[in-house]
């Protein structure tokens, strides 16, 4: 006796009589290995959906890859982080995540904490000081930081006196800081700006203005050129 079987197409089983006809696999589902029933489409692990063949199946991923996560493609396999006793080396720039297991970056390239459990604030505000640990203390209860900004010290309450012509208060009235070129202490020295010239006048470096000579006309702020023929 001579049996004869059928070949289904790579999205059909046999149908329940064996091997003598085909029946079609519901959406989401392919043939099983032996073609009698039909199994889910869920891939191992370490396997992706090749949805561009005619019938999509699942696909090994070669050594050294592994799925991507819509799991259609594979990808290089990422490179284990370097470890100290067990724990992922974090760098300057980067925090351990919730169980320590992987270095998330911080933000805007803040730096980390010594520990590595928390990014640093940029200190950016006027009363904020940076302590040994990186990290950012406001100071408080009236006091200020220090020239270096390491420490919160008192205010100094008493009127440092700052009266020349290229010098202003700081910001926390503690010191006299220096006017930049082209410009002078204004507004009772609390801030450094251009005097405002005639016509044909110009800012010396001094910050003051200064007429320019017989013959010569004005060519910017600044300057000052020969006959103006």
């Amino acid at each position: 006796m001579r049996y004869i079987t059928t070949s289904c197409t790579c999205n059909q089983r046999f149908d329940d009589s064996g091997f003598f006809g085909c029946v079609d696999c519901p959406a989401g589902t392919r043939p099983s290995l032996d073609n009698k029933s039909c199994v889910s489409l869920n891939c191992d692990k370490d396997q992706i959906l090749r949805r561009d063949l005619l019938c999509p199946q699942c696909e090994w991923c070669p050594p050294g890859s592994i799925p991507d996560p819509k799991r259609e493609n594979c990808i290089v396999k990422p490179r284990p982080p370097i470890t100290v006793n067990g724990k992922p080396a974090c760098d300057e720039f980067s925090v351990f995540n919730m169980d320590r297991s992987e270095c998330i970056k911080c933000p805007n390239n803040l730096k980390a904490s010594k520990d590595n459990l928390r990014c640093l604030n940029s200190c950016t505000d006027p009363l904020d000081i940076v302590q040994e640990d990186g990290s950012c203390f406001t100071c408080c209860n009236g006091n200020v930081p220090n020239y270096s900004r390491t420490r919160c010290v008192k205010k100094n309450t008493g009127v440092t006196t700052c009266s020349g012509d290229r010098e202003i208060f700081s910001s926390d009235r503690s010191r006299c800081t220096a006017c930049d070129p082209y410009t002078r202490a204004q507004r009772q020295n609390t801030v450094c700006l251009s005097d405002q010239c005639g016509a044909n006048q110009i800012i010396t470096w001094l910050g003051t203005c200064a007429n320019c000579l017989a013959g010569e006309r004005k060519v910017d702020q600044y300057t000052c050129s020969g006959s103006g023929n």
